[in-house]
């Protein structure tokens, strides 16, 4: 099968194929792209599975559910055991806040369904299986399970120069530091930063929550720095579900945002790092350690760092399902490094 144009999308709710509330997608409601052939498998709803060989020139198949806006568990298909099937395929999952990236092991079989994790949805959900894994491809059906509603908005804040940290940080009477705002600030809290110049060591005390970031925000059109810490701009070390976007970290003493140990779901958005590292030639602007997983960069600028500008250490286990969009790298002190 050979199939770029778009098939008749519906929606299989049967009995047999989900239950309660679920969605399910057989293979014949995907789109495909690239060099696909039917399969000896049979589909777990009828017919057979499509199978790409492996790295058969950037080929998917992408399903697009029709779903109202929540939390759902996306889990594939997995059949027969084989040996030819990747053992680490990535799928991307078109989540309401941006693209995930998962990957699920085809090739231990089990003729089940094999959870990749829950995710925010809405009606622009896409899940894409690639044939980028480590052996052959199969598409045979997605199964997205509601597991909640869609969070609702937390409180923000503010902090801005001429804040004061007694005041209640709203925006007429906003605090001054962001280490206040480190220390108040809960799941699905959001503090917005005016411009200015900020200490580092910024360490939020709590963790978010799934799906209940605790976000740190420039104010829009406005990039607020942190710089000058004696250690680390920001400190997300075992941290889950934290954001930080729009900042300039700059001139840090280690490194400029530091992920410490099994930091998990973090995303860092459109920030610049530059200057931190004090001298160390293993520092960076953007520091990964072991354990961290699920960490999503997007539209940052990494340069003029002592050290590296996106690292991540060799401890085990390695961090995980980093995705990098949109990001550059330049003139730190060890781009060259292999």
């Amino acid at each position: 099968m050979n199939a770029t144009a778009p098939l008749a999308l519906c929606l299989l709710l049967t009995p047999s194929a989900a239950g309660a509330g679920e969605v399910v997608l057989d293979d014949p409601q995907a789109v495909f792209y690239g060099d696909w052939e039917a399969f000896s498998s049979p589909s777990c709803i009828g017919g057979s599975a499509a199978r790409a060989p492996q790295g058969s020139g950037g080929g998917s198949a992408v399903y697009r559910p029709s779903l109202a806006a929540g939390v759902y568990e996306i889990s594939i298909r997995v059949g027969d055991a084989d040996d030819g099937l990747a053992s680490s395929l990535p799928i991307f999952v078109g989540a309401a806040d941006h693209t995930r990236h998962a990957r699920v092991n085809l090739r231990a079989g089990g003729r089940t369904w094999r959870a990749i994790g829950e995710y925010l949805l809405d009606g622009n959900a896409a899940v894409t299986i690639t044939d980028m894994g480590d052996g052959a491809a199969v598409a045979d059906a997605v199964r997205f399970t509601p597991r909640g509603d869609a969070p609702g908005p937390g409180r923000t804040f503010h902090v801005a120069p001429g804040g004061s940290d007694s005041w209640p940080g709203t925006a007429e009477r906003p605090w001054a530091t962001l280490q206040k705002a480190a220390a108040s600030l809960e799941a699905g809290d959001t503090v917005r930063v005016r411009a200015g110049d900020y200490p580092g060591g910024v360490t939020p005390l709590r963790t978010g929550a799934a799906h209940r970031r605790i976000t740190f925000a420039a104010y829009p059109g406005e990039t607020p720095r942190i710089s000058g810490g004696g250690g680390h701009g920001f400190d997300l070390s075992g941290k889950a579900w934290v954001r930080v976007e729009g900042f300039r970290v700059s001139g840090n003493a280690r490194n400029g945002i530091h992920l410490g140990a099994f930091a998990r779901d973090i995303e860092i958005l459109d920030c610049e790092l530059d200057g931190n590292g004090g001298g160390d030639p293993w520092t960076a602007g953007l520091m990964l350690l072991e354990g961290c997983e699920r960490i999503y960069v997007r539209g940052c600028l990494a340069h003029d760092n002592t050290g590296f500008g996106f690292a991540s250490d060799h401890e085990t286990p390695r961090a995980s399902l980093l995705t990098l969009e949109r990001c550059e790298a330049r003139g730190n002190g060890n781009d060259d490094h292999l």
